[in-house]
């Protein structure tokens, strides 16, 4: 039975410093060349080209939160959907209407990944903004309106607050047949981010099964916008850092992120010994 393993990245597959481990990229070597049949689903776009360096992976890459699928060999996009312009200012709007500041993520006429933000942002999010250039993230640019980039290629909005509020944005969002997610930043408590996509991680999982032609689908995830890649999947596989939401709907839980524990697991469900 061919099997594909889907795994997010951030928080699953990458350990606390944001990279792939040295143990992990010798066991995905050895499992690249047994042919195992694995795909990162992120929200990233290129820049899990550079997080993802000395990875083989023999199967397309799934970014953009299930909107791209990526040939990585061949630096070929495949296929994509984005937002329709309507329900990307409908979700615009009524975030802003609760006095909340979104981020926009695009890609350029370049296809650079580009991300958005109003003038009179608040002060949490330009001190977020600060922080992620402060560690080399040069996407992010200030514009008078939205409304000037509605002509880009538009994939995801994201936007910071109490719970509450985005949680009755989400189930709004829902409703509408849009795609949302509560994202809970596991190591900082009470953190909370809503994000919305083009199309959702269930809907990527679905083209890289018929693409790859895979009998099983296994999944690997920690946060609550991996809830589509569950949902998708036929074996669910939660890290031990995961929020209890997805630990919820997972099959079995695994160990923590930061120790390997998606090539251990993989690993041991193709019979590869561990001795990396």
């Amino acid at each position: 039975m061919r099997t594909l393993y889907v795994t997010d990245l951030d928080g699953t597959l990458l350990g606390r410093d944001g990279r792939v481990s040295e143990r992990t990229l010798r066991a995905m070597d050895a499992l690249w060349a047994h042919g195992v049949c694995i795909s990162p689903v992120t929200s990233r776009s290129y820049s899990a080209i550079e997080v993802l360096r000395g990875a083989r992976f023999c199967a397309p890459w799934c970014l953009l939160g299930g909107a791209r699928l990526y040939d990585a060999q061949a630096r070929r996009v495949l296929s994509e959907q984005t937002y329709d312009v309507r329900d990307a200012v409908f979700i615009l709007d009524a975030m802003k209407a609760r006095g909340l500041t979104p981020f926009l993520y695009a890609q350029d006429e370049n296809d650079e990944q580009r991300v958005y933000y109003e003038r009179g942002s608040d002060a949490a999010a330009l001190e977020f903004i600060a922080r992620q250039r402060a560690k080399g993230d040069g996407r992010f640019r200030q514009v008078e309106s939205f409304s000037e980039k509605m002509g880009e290629k538009l994939f995801i909005v994201t936007v910071r607050g109490e719970e509450s509020v985005l949680r009755e944005l989400r189930d709004g969002f829902l409703r509408r047949g849009l795609h949302a997610y509560l994202y809970h930043a596991v190591r900082l408590s009470g953190a909370c981010s809503l994000e919305t996509a083009a199309v959702s991680k269930r809907a990527g999982v679905q083209k890289l099964r018929a693409l790859t032609g895979a009998e099983r689908v296994v999944a690997f995830g920690d946060n609550g916008n991996d809830v589509g890649m569950f949902e998708a999947a036929d074996e669910r596989v939660a890290v031990d850092n995961a929020t209890q939401e997805l630990r919820a709907l997972a099959d079995r839980v695994i160990g923590p992120h930061d120790q390997d524990s998606v090539a251990r697991e993989i690993c041991k469900m193709e019979g590869i010994e561990w001795k990396f």
